[in-house]
Parts: structure tokens; C-alpha cells; sequence
């Protein structure tokens, strides 16, 4: 009785979509592009498929959220071709930006490591940033591709009709993949599935 009363829920055999949902976060990136994540479910999700899976390990994937604590620095040394202009990342205007730590060794900004790999790597951002960062708004635009946004300097966003073009070869790459959302009968609202549909 147990079995037949919840196999319909319990049962997930064709159940891909978290593996759908990050190959479609990745799929439209170009190649050696660094994604920086704000939002767990694509984190877990991109995470196990680029380091289990081997799809796109072109990809540089950071966590932001964990790149704001002082142990941060220790892991930087995983990331040898980026720039770090500081030893983890703060707020603007923070005593850690402003001051530093007692050895002097001060934390950047969002804006600053963007500032830092922009010209060497198409960057994006999944989720939203942390805080408040005027400079990061006054210096670079957020254009959405596909599920996630490419941060570019202000003075290099495309054309509308080149934008245009780059955002439907996103969606087609988006949508291949999600083909086929889950179904919101079987995974209510408290489900992690439910927030992918």
C-alpha cells in the first residue's frame, strides 16, 4: 500500500532536470568564459555537472558567496589564471576594503575583480550580487544571456542588433535542454524541482 501510494511522487527515474537546468546555464557561455554564482540551486547543480560530469571545465566557476569569507584566500591558489586584487571579496566602503586586516592585506570589491579579468574573460553572473556596489552599476552593464548575465564594461555593450542575434542563439541553447520542465502536479512548492518549472 505504502509503495503504490507513493511510487507516482517517490519515482524519479527521467528525473533530469537539475542535470538539464545547468547544461543550460552552461551551454550558452562561450568558451573560457568565468561564471560567479549567487544562488545555490544553479551552484550544486553547475558544480556537479562541470566537476563529476566534465561538462565545460572551460568554465571557471565561482561561488560569490563564498568568495566573501577571510578562508577564501586560501582556495585562491585553485584559480591561478584569474587576478585577485585582494585577499576576498567585501563591500564597497568596508573597513576589509578600505583598511585592511591587522598584516595590511585588504579585501576587494566585486567591481575590482571584474575590473581585474574583464579584458582577459567573458564573465557572468548567475543570481544577484550581494550588496549594494555603485561603481560595479556605474562601470559595467548586466546583459541577460540565456539564465544567467554577461557583465561587460558599459562601453563595449553590442549593438542592438548584434544583441539581438547573441540572445535567441542563447535561448535556443536554453531551451534544447529544457525541453521538458517538471511537472508542478507531481513537485509542489517546497521542492527544488518546482523552482526550475
Amino acid at each position: 500500500l505504502q509503495l503504490h501510494t507513493h511510487w507516482p511522487m517517490s519515482n524519479q527515474a527521467d528525473a533530469w532536470y537539475f542535470r538539464n537546468y545547468a547544461t543550460a546555464i552552461l551551454a550558452p557561455l562561450p568558451e573560457n568564459s568565468v561564471l560567479i554564482i549567487n544562488y545555490d540551486m544553479q551552484w550544486t547543480s553547475v558544480r556537479y555537472l562541470t566537476q563529476c560530469e566534465r561538462f565545460r571545465p572551460d568554465i571557471t566557476v565561482l561561488n560569490l558567496s563564498m568568495m566573501t569569507y577571510v578562508w577564501f584566500y586560501t582556495k585562491r591558489h585553485l584559480y591561478p589564471h584569474l587576478r585577485w586584487p585582494g585577499i576576498y571579496c567585501s563591500a564597497p566602503n568596508s573597513a576589509a576594503v578600505t583598511r585592511g586586516d591587522m598584516y595590511g592585506r585588504k579585501a576587494f570589491t566585486l567591481e575590482q575583480f571584474i575590473s581585474a579579468n574583464a579584458e582577459r574573460f567573458p564573465i557572468f553572473l548567475g543570481g544577484k550580487v550581494s550588496h549594494p556596489d555603485p561603481l560595479l552599476d556605474e562601470k559595467f552593464e548586466f546583459l541577460p544571456v540565456g539564465l544567467v548575465s554577461r557583465i561587460i564594461p558599459r562601453a563595449m555593450a553590442p549593438p542592438a542588433v548584434e544583441y539581438a542575434q547573441t540572445t535567441q542563439l542563447a535561448l535556443q541553447a536554453v531551451l534544447s535542454p529544457l525541453s521538458k520542465l517538471p511537472d508542478l502536479n507531481k513537485y509542489p512548492e517546497t521542492t527544488w524541482e518546482w523552482t526550475i518549472g
